[in-house]
């Protein structure tokens, strides 16, 4: 399992896809963008940080 900055947590099975995600304890029925990337990393972004990561505010990490 993977906690977010937000709080929220990911899970990943293990070939490294996203499993499930849940939205931390306030920010019930946030909805999250579930990608894969070139290269094999999975990305579980809540919406609500989609618009910090495009303008640069935000940035993607990986987790091995």
């Amino acid at each position: 399992m993977v906690t977010l900055v937000t709080g929220d947590t990911v899970t990943v099975d293990r070939a490294g896809r996203v499993a499930g995600v849940s939205a931390a304890e306030g920010r019930e029925g946030m909805t999250f963008r579930i990608s894969r990337a070139a290269g094999g990393h999975a990305f579980a972004v809540p919406r609500d940080a989609e618009r910090l990561l495009a303008d640069g505010t935000g940035a993607y990490r990986t987790t091995s």
